[in-house]
């Protein structure tokens, strides 16, 4: 006979508290008759459904629903209440309008999100994303609030990576390099090769993410053909894998800036300072024992391009500062300028759609002057066949430039 299962009321005293130790029960489930019939299945499905989204993202809609709550209590009148829960369209667009005065439409439009999950959470049906006056108010408040186009990722090429350890006391001789600029170099070289994102390789403050660690980053191939294979833990585009693997091949021999060298030696000096980058330690640290962070990887790459004179500037013509997206932005720059095709340049940065690099794809003022100069060639040497000027009035076919 199968088991029998005890409603919740008949339940021992033990699982009763033990459940009440937990996160409280979803209202989505609460009202369920499996809160009743099995309550230690109903606490799991509460957490399980709460683990749907990450910690840092789960804070986020918090901060967007609990912002429409306190608006429809400040908006209420003594005869009429707005509802945040549930919320209809014409509350939620004058939410959206109140709150697009002071953060992005963008922020705002993920706000919407966390207001989603919160009805989903509660039991009530969600329609609004796809509302049309939903639709039409974002639209609306993009155009109300247009935002810049700047180019936020800064790209460190393969040329300024160079050019930055060029800076460091003791370089091309890894063994005169300090701890740190050996550590630094040999992380940027590696996440500049296998195209890692800035999380993937340095921890970040309030991050979730786990850490890289020594097991995760070993040396294969050949003697001739090796390379530094990352198994890439909890990856940020696929949740569903445990891992996903990126590789940072060697150069041509005798090249300077090789990941596997780098690799070699920065973990030879770290066994002799006693610093423990392997197993499940952290695969990259400091001289002080810590894993490397945001503010030693941004903060050293700063200072080594100061140091280099190389300045970044946005569309503005104003300088802009390295980011942690300034080494996958960097290989995409140099790969495009390498020519090397895009579907390798996604298939490195493990990119499945084709538009995945075009975020972190910037366009230097050379490639500007390479067009003009170009076209003013195709010009002159049209000119001199007596065909320059077939579009000032020569005859085409008109049909053709619409196909």
């Amino acid at each position: 006979m199968p088991a029998r299962i005890l409603p919740a009321f008949a339940r021992p005293v033990a699982a009763l508290t033990a459940a009440k130790r937990r996160a409280p029960l979803l209202s989505v489930v609460s009202h369920h008759a499996l809160a009743y019939c099995d309550l230690q299945m109903a606490c799991d499905l509460s957490d399980l459904l709460r683990e749907s989204i990450s910690q840092g993202c789960r804070n986020t809609y918090k901060c967007g629903f609990d912002s429409l709550t306190e608006f429809c209590s400040l908006s209420s009148s003594t005869s009429h209440k707005l509802s945040a829960l549930p919320v209809d369209a014409i509350t939620l667009c004058a939410w959206m309008m109140y709150k697009a005065q002071s953060i992005k439409v963008k922020s705002v439009v993920k706000y919407i999100c966390g207001i989603r999950f919160a009805h989903i959470l509660e039991g009530h049906e969600w329609s609004l994303s796809t509302h049309p006056l939903v639709q039409r108010t974002v639209r609306s408040l993009k155009m109300r609030y247009p935002t810049t186009s700047i180019m936020q990722k800064v790209p460190l090429s393969l040329s300024m990576l160079i050019k930055m350890c060029e800076c460091m006391h003791g370089w091309p001789s890894f063994s005169k390099l300090s701890f740190d600029n050996l550590a630094w170099a040999s992380a940027s070289c590696i996440a500049f090769f296998a195209c890692l994102r800035g999380g993937e390789f340095f921890i970040q403050p309030k991050a979730t993410r786990p850490v890289l660690t020594g097991k995760a980053v070993s040396i294969r191939g050949l003697a001739s053909e090796r390379y530094v294979y990352i198994d890439v833990p909890s990856p940020k585009t696929r949740k569903d894998l445990i891992s996903i693997p990126a590789i940072a091949a060697s150069p041509s021999s005798g090249f300077v800036f090789d990941p596997v060298l780098l690799l070699e030696h920065y973990r030879a000096r770290a066994a002799l300072q006693g610093i423990n980058v392997l197993g499940n330690q952290a695969a990259f640290k400091s001289k002080n024992g810590e894993p490397i962070n945001r503010a030693f990887m941004i903060g050293r790459a700063e200072t080594l391009r100061l140091a280099a004179k190389i300045e970044v500037l946005n569309t503005d013509g104003k300088p802009i500062k390295v980011s942690a997206a300034s080494w996958r932005a960097g290989f995409v720059l140099s790969a495009r300028q390498a020519g090397i095709v895009q579907e390798n340049i996604r298939t490195n940065g493990r990119w499945t759609s084709v538009s995945g690099p075009l975020p972190y794809t910037v366009e230097t003022l050379d490639v500007y002057q390479a067009m003009s100069k170009l076209l003013a060639i195709n010009h002159s040497s049209s000119a001199e066949k007596g065909t320059g000027y077939a579009g000032a009035g020569g005859q085409f076919a008109s049909c053709s430039l619409l196909l």
